[in-house]
């Protein structure tokens, strides 16, 4: 059985964003899957990520302004973090 572990938190900037955010990528060497959910847990947005990649750029403008939290999955490791997007 595949378990994931808690693998810590995210480097996500700028903080607060009016536009987009850059996530910093703590498992380069796997495919990842990242989620943005409002604070109620609902998914706004996901992004599929390709090894090697270190850094995403996310386009966050058409979101309302808000506290978001952003989860970046890993076959065996969840990393998370939170922003503020004010316009």
């Amino acid at each position: 059985i595949n378990k994931q572990v808690s693998g810590g938190k995210l480097t996500i900037y700028p903080n607060p964003t009016s536009g987009s955010i850059e996530v910093e990528n703590p498992s380069p060497s796997e495919n990842v899957l990242i989620s943005i959910n409002d604070m109620n847990g609902r998914i706004i947005k996901t992004f599929h990520g390709s090894t090697g990649i270190y850094k995403f750029d996310i386009d966050v403008y058409g979101i309302p302004n808000g506290v978001y939290n952003c989860t970046l999955k890993t076959n065996n490791a969840i990393f998370s973090g939170s922003f503020v997007i004010i316009k």
